[in-house]
Parts: structure tokens; sequence; C-alpha cells
């Protein structure tokens, strides 16, 4: 990898796991996922509202999680990939 470490690319596979079986059980907001032909997407944030249908300003919260936020956004904040906050 170039940005993550193997460990690190480790764990975040292993969360994304987690996420699919949290999916399968309904434990994961239906409006959270989208079927795809080839797989799923999956929506997190506020103002979230393309898997939705939600008009804007009616959005839902469907909150980044924790591991996402220290794992993946927190590190591509800091090296100046994404905005602080996007």
């Amino acid at each position: 990898p170039k940005f993550f470490s193997y460990a690190a690319c480790d764990e975040i596979e292993a969360w994304i796991d987690q996420i699919e079986r949290e999916t399968s059980s309904g434990a994961i907001h239906p409006g959270s996922v989208e079927e795809q032909s080839h797989g799923k997407k999956y929506f997190f944030g506020t103002g979230c509202s393309y898997a939705t249908g939600h008009p804007p300003g009616k959005e839902e919260d469907h909150s980044i999680p924790k591991w996402m936020q220290q794992l993946v956004v927190k590190p591509m904040e800091g090296a100046g990939i994404v905005a602080r906050g996007w």
C-alpha cells in the first residue's frame, strides 16, 4: 500500500467485514446501504440523501462509524488528502 500500512489495511478490512455482518443482520440503518449488481454501497454522514431518496433539506444522519473516523478519515485529513471536517 502507498498510504495505509498493511496492518492498517488488515484492520480496515476486518471492520468492513463487520459492517457486512451487521448489514446482513439488519443492524445497519437500511438507508445507509444500497444494493448494486456488483456489491453494496454504504452511505454514512449527515446530509447523505442519495441512498435514502430524501429531497435536499430532508436528509438523515447515518453517523460515520468511529473506526472509520479513526482509521480512514483522520489519517487522510492529516495528510491533506481531504480537508479537515469535510
